[in-house]
């Protein structure tokens, strides 16, 4: 760190050593040494940052950079994590996985919960209160996400050590949409939960996420079109 710093000291006498003398060459040498130094300086905080809370959960800095791409929807950080070996069913000390991480994000990356469970995550894995990834998404209110843990084979009628299972969850939201899913497919411990009831909804999403992916390539296009004509 301190190197860097240094760097950036050096970056700025020369600016200024430069601007001085009317020296722009010096001056642009020392831009760059600056903007180095505080890229580099940024880069190590946030490093340090990263390994401190992997530390606090209680994994190693890679699976905590797997978890934290999870939350945040970066799919191809995730990608190089798992190519790099990364377990996906890792558990932190609170027992939370990178699934359930993706389940609790603030904002619903249906995306990354499929790629997650298409590289092997479990979605019936439990947490140290034994809360599943379905439960962290109807905590949320995900009523998109929900459906594709389920067709992946999530337990819906799975209980915490609170007795407290998805459904009551919802109830207690008083989320309607995420009610009315459930209890589709809830059903007594020696039935199997109603699979089927579940899979118009994804396919119902996809529909929908491909045609946003075509209208947008559409008016990527037509956007591109105007900019040539313009010049």
């Amino acid at each position: 760190m301190d190197s860097f710093g240094k760097l950036l000291q050096y970056g700025t006498d020369w600016i200024i050593d430069g601007a001085r003398r009317g020296d722009w060459g010096q001056v642009t040498i020392g831009l760059l040494l600056a903007a180095f130094g505080i890229g580099a300086i940024v880069y190590a905080v946030k490093v340090f940052g990263s390994a401190s809370k992997s530390g606090e959960r209680g994994v190693d800095l890679s699976t905590w950079e797997l978890f934290e791409a999870a939350r945040s929807g970066d799919k191809k950080m995730v990608l190089t994590k798992l190519n790099g070996r990364v377990d996906i069913n890792k558990q932190d000390k609170d027992g939370l996985t990178p699934l359930m991480y993706a389940c609790s994000a603030g904002k619903a990356h249906d995306e990354m919960i499929q790629l997650l469970i298409d590289k092997g995550a479990d979605v019936n894995l439990r947490d140290k209160d034994g809360g599943t990834a379905l439960m962290h998404a109807v905590m949320e209110g995900h009523s998109t996400i929900a459906p594709i843990l389920i067709q992946a084979g999530a337990d819906v009628n799975a209980a915490s050590k609170d007795g407290i299972t998805a459904l009551k969850l919802a109830k207690d939201k008083k989320n309607s949409t995420m009610i009315e899913l459930l209890e589709k497919v809830a059903t007594t411990p020696s039935e199997p939960a109603n699979v089927k009831s579940v899979q118009p909804l994804v396919a119902e999403k996809k529909h929908e996420q491909d045609y946003r992916d075509t209208m947008a390539y559409k008016a990527g296009k037509l956007w591109n079109r105007i900019a040539k004509n313009k010049k």
